[in-house]
């Protein structure tokens, strides 16, 4: 009997021995085939997900574009190079989306023709030289994007034309982002001609937002809502005197530290710059303070934004309420009457011209000045000229020395002239008066005239501004 329980107690042992052997077979069996299955659904759902070829650099510069169009800044993060959305590793991916959207409002890219040079990581021109892909082969690529006039016109610098680069990142084309060409948000030369195109509409929302907060803010001593009511106090004021629009002939930028690759013939890249300036021109019609030569405009980063900080033209430390030399000077000359008198007889026919900041030594300081001329008036033409200081303070102390070390009050020597102002000051045939920031000087052309007729004009130039 032992032997019998015994024996079948072995067989149970043994029995049990076998189910689990079987049952840890069954499992890896299972294992094994789970872990196939796994394999072949990852491999799978990478051959469903997978790109069916690798983009190209086109390819990549067009989404680059059309993601910029389609305010997609979370594409776009996908399309660049890591060095470029993080600001060379100062931006994190938050700050970036924030700068880009930013950038991206209201903005619409438009370029036209790519022009793409492919090279390997010695600098060796690739493309269109072999029968080989140079996108599968190439490590930099080289692009040109023409945008209307913009940019070969534009951003001139010598024979070449400025590029902006792609690379290849684990296999992968990513756009290095620059100031030129390959650029998040409006061009530098968008910037300025936007800011004379609000200007020119009144618009002070879409002027704000060209413009530098030390710019609009004027250093701090205005808030937002400040500034846009000045703002729409000026543009009130330019309507109701049929102020013309200002033109931009062309516009030029120069960039100091601009980078160079040293490829297909020292090929230009601009990266990594805060602060450029904009050579403006305008057209020979519009008579400003800067002369003949173009107006250098001073523009700075704020996050991915261009924005108009100032111009070189005004003298450095001085404050005013543009940041263009010449939008003041079409302002000074919308306030010129049509006509003036002299000798009875009513001018007509003007020329305007401008003259520049004065000597450091002079002792009158103005920012800007512009003067017109009349012809035929009888025996000598006239002219008067409209000069702005920086302040009030500025312009009375002015308008005294101008007619010499003892002014005399304009109205005792002229007391059948109505109208005068208080502070006019007459010297000769000259009539000099301070208006604000403004002063008015009227005189005879070479000196020589009638003072009444300097005190009526000067009357009917104050009523004018």
């Amino acid at each position: 009997m032992a032997e019998q329980r015994g024996a079948r107690g072995a067989q149970r042992r043994t029995f049990s021995l076998r189910l689990r052997e079987a049952s840890w077979g069954t499992r890896r069996s299972r294992l094994a085939a789970m872990t196939v299955g796994v394999l072949v659904l990852v491999a799978a759902g990478w051959w469903v997900l997978r790109s069916p070829d690798p983009r190209s650099v086109e390819e990549t510069v067009d989404e680059f574009f059309d993601a910029q169009r389609d305010g997609d800044c979370e594409r776009l993060v996908g399309l660049v190079t890591e060095p470029s959305w993080s600001n060379g590793g100062r931006w994190s991916r938050d700050e970036f989306l924030d700068h880009c959207a930013d950038a991206l409002d209201g903005y619409e890219p438009s370029p036209e023709h790519f022009a793409i040079s492919v090279y390997d990581e010695d600098g060796d021109y690739l493309s269109p030289c072999c029968d080989d892909d140079p996108d599968e082969e190439g490590d930099r690529a080289i692009v040109s994007v023409l945008s209307g006039n913009e940019l070969w016109s534009v951003y001139r610098r010598g024979s070449h034309g400025p590029g902006g680069s792609v690379v290849r990142v684990d296999g992968e084309w990513k756009v290095d982002i620059d100031d030129v060409v390959l650029r998040v948000g409006p061009s530098i030369h968008e910037t300025v001609s936007g800011y004379v195109a609000a200007y020119n509409d009144g618009d002070c929302g879409r002027l704000i937002r060209r413009l530098s907060e030390r710019a609009w803010s004027a250093g701090g001593a205005l808030d937002r809502d400040e500034f846009l009511d000045r703002c729409g106090d000026a543009a009130d004021a330019r309507h109701d005197r049929g102020q013309p629009a200002l033109e931009v002939r062309d516009i030029e930028v120069r960039f100091d530290d601009a980078e160079s690759l040293g490829l297909a013939g020292d090929v230009f890249v601009s990266r990594g710059t805060d602060q450029v300036t904009a050579l403006v021109d305008y057209p020979a019609s519009i008579a400003v303070a800067v002369g003949s030569d173009p107006e250098e405009a001073l523009l700075v980063r704020e996050g991915m934004r261009w924005k108009l900080d100032g111009s070189e033209t005004r003298p450095r430390g001085v404050t005013s309420d543009v940041q263009l030399a010449a939008v003041r000077s079409v302002e000074l000359q919308a306030m010129f009457p049509q006509e003036i008198e002299r000798g009875g007889t009513r001018c007509v026919r003007y020329s305007d011209g401008a003259l520049r900041e004065p000597d450091p030594d002079d002792e009158i300081h103005y920012e800007l000045a512009v003067r017109r001329t009349w012809y035929g008036c009888p025996e000598h033409d006239a002219s008067v000229t409209l000069y702005q200081f920086a302040g009030d303070v500025q312009a009375r102390r002015a308008a005294q020395r101008m007619v010499g070390d003892e002014p005399v009050e304009l109205a005792g020597q002229v007391p059948d002239v109505s109208g005068i102002p208080d502070g006019a000051f007459g010297a000769g045939s000259t009539a000099v008066v301070a208006d604000g920031r403004l002063v008015v000087e009227v005189e005879p052309f070479l000196g020589i005239g009638d003072l009444h007729d300097s005190a009526r004009n000067l009357v009917t130039q104050v009523e004018r501004l």
